[in-house]
């Protein structure tokens, strides 16, 4: 077998792992770094802050944080979070009570896009307002 047979087989190869592993973080509700521009950084639980990377998988504990000129988008499923420059966001290390999702927004600001539920499954907490939530923003229809 040639060289770029077995070359073009592998990247053939981690491109459906890469394809799988995606679809995988978005069916077991798992946020992912979708693209990202300038200074970002990523702090996990325990460990100094690094600097955060495509496809990165975020878990319990994590935090975001975003300088002057820094953007990331995450992607779960069909919903995404765009983190602003010089702001700072977490995943709780814990699941609240009936609540699928819950962002701790400590800084800045974030843009959400988030599928509608009769249910309240989303919340973003800050550290001046009480939680906001899709159900009391928009009501269930």
């Amino acid at each position: 077998m040639a060289w770029t047979d077995r070359f073009s087989r592998i990247l053939t190869m981690a491109f459906v792992l890469g394809s799988a592993s995606s679809a995988l973080a978005a069916e077991d509700g798992v946020w992912r770094v979708s693209k990202s521009s300038g200074e970002v950084w990523m702090m996990t639980s325990g460990t100094q802050q690094a600097s955060l990377t495509q496809e990165e998988v975020l878990k319990p504990g994590d935090t975001i944080r975003t300088g002057r000129n820094g953007r990331v988008l995450l992607v779960r499923g069909e919903e995404t979070i765009l983190v602003s420059p010089n702001s700072v966001i977490g995943m709780p290390t814990e699941k609240k009570d009936g609540l699928s999702t819950t962002i701790l927004q400590q800084a800045g600001s974030i843009l959400l896009e988030v599928e509608k539920r009769n249910v309240k499954h989303f919340e973003v907490e800050t550290p001046t307002s009480p939680p906001w939530s899709r159900e009391r923003s928009f009501g269930s229809r």
